[in-house]
């Protein structure tokens, strides 16, 4: 038998679903820095520095500030590191997760 998904990784899953529904092409930089529990300028930061293969950062010349853009498939193949749960407990768990065949 497997074991069951701990709730707090299932509330974390119901989250990151929700912010793909609400932001499905691009995710705010505040919102997901929000997500992830840092400040908005260590997300930038992190982007700026390359930390972020998530994020995308520009600066057009003679401008001032810089430009910030994150993709939501981006974020989410990286976050989910390409996979969205392990087959068999996506199957065992399928009713707890709220996913249905």
């Amino acid at each position: 038998m497997l074991p069951e998904i701990p709730k707090p990784i299932v509330e974390r899953w119901e989250e990151l679903n929700k912010l793909v529904e609400e932001y499905p092409l691009y995710i705010p930089l505040n919102v997901l820095a929000s997500f992830l529990g840092m400040s908005d300028e260590g997300l930038r930061a992190a982007i700026d520095n390359g930390k972020c293969p998530f994020g995308i950062s520009w600066k057009l010349i003679g401008k001032v500030n810089r430009g910030f853009k994150i993709p939501t498939f981006t974020f989410y193949m990286w976050y989910t590191q390409g996979k969205t749960l392990i087959p068999q407990l996506a199957e065992n768990n399928s009713n707890q997760l709220g996913l249905t065949k």
